[in-house]
């Protein structure tokens, strides 16, 4: 399953993690909490979230895989393997 969704995740993972990466920054302003950290490695600055706990940390990390995975799904449902077929009847 996976294998099939694979194209579909490459192009759907940015969109998901734009969304992803802006709420739990919202909320935590709104919340006046701390959630970003940010370090230096191989001399490019990058930006984590640090929720407090490993387990918070490990779960949001899930949700936004299964986010990932639920949208890829639905664009090569609905997307992908319409155009195959389409593509497929003219070409074929």
């Amino acid at each position: 399953m996976l294998g099939d969704l694979s194209y579909s995740i490459y192009m759907t993972a940015l969109l998901v993690s734009l969304p992803f990466n802006r709420v739990p920054v919202l909320a935590a302003n709104r919340a006046g909490v701390e959630i970003t950290r940010e370090h230096v490695g191989a001399g490019n600055p990058h930006i984590n979230y640090d929720f407090g706990h490993f387990l918070l940390n490990d779960l949001y990390s899930l949700i936004y895989l299964l986010a990932v995975v639920a949208v890829s799904w639905i664009t090569f449902r609905f997307i992908e393997k319409p155009s195959r077929t389409w593509f497929n009847g003219k070409v074929g």
